[in-house]
């Protein structure tokens, strides 16, 4: 819970109101990423199937992280999903391409 009013102040921050570590979620995301990505990395790979992994896993995570992160500007059109969430489905849908396209021999 914040209660610093400088953060208030200069960031919007709500005050006195619970909120989830979403930073936190956001660095094991970014860990695990780069654990799985650096795996793939060591096998023999056709080109653009290891950007289309991180891809892959890098929108799947921040779709799922902006569920739990305070949306001041919030969400479009009334929507239910964030500006941020509607990119990551976009760089998910390139990601899965890039992975799972035939590759020319």
């Amino acid at each position: 819970m914040f209660t610093n009013g400088d953060a208030h102040r200069l960031f919007g921050t709500p005050l006195d109101t619970p909120l989830h570590p979403a930073q936190l979620y956001d660095s094991l995301a970014n860990l695990l990423t780069f654990l799985i990505v650096y795996r793939a990395c060591a096998r023999p790979h056709a080109a653009g199937r290891v950007m289309g992994l991180y891809l892959a896993l890098s929108s799947v995570f921040r779709f799922l992280i902006e569920f739990f992160r305070f949306h001041e500007q919030g969400l479009p059109f009334g929507l239910a999903l964030s500006v941020t969430q509607w990119i990551s489905l976009a760089l998910l849908a390139l990601g899965l391409w890039l992975r799972f396209r035939p590759v020319p021999k």
